[in-house]
């Protein structure tokens, strides 16, 4: 079973979203929503990360959305798809990350 570790101190924090709330922005804050929409989470302006099963594996997506014609937010092909080992690999390695870009 996925357990998400605590959010490292240095990266910004992640704001649950839902296609529902704020139609005008796509996704906002959906505490409690039972449209599925409660495991995406909001990095950016059209840019979201999302937990989910495929194919009962868990994955985690980093994926780039844009409206459909009727206002919809979609996934993209523009993205990563992440087991939770790789996810656990990425964190494990932040600090290190966040030092080669300081030096960058």
């Amino acid at each position: 079973v996925f357990k998400p570790a605590p959010p490292s101190p240095l990266s910004p924090p992640l704001v649950s979203c839902s296609q529902t709330d704020r139609p005008d922005k796509g996704y906002s804050s959906s505490k409690g929503s039972s449209n599925g929409d409660d495991n995406m989470f909001k990095i950016g302006k059209m840019r979201n990360v999302s937990v989910r099963n495929f194919k009962g594996k868990v994955l985690i997506d980093i994926r780039e959305h844009s409206k459909n014609q009727n206002g919809e937010m979609k996934p993209e092909e523009k993205g990563i798809s992440q087991s939770p080992e790789q996810w656990n690999q990425l964190k494990d390695q932040i600090s290190e990350i966040d030092n080669a870009v300081k030096r960058v």
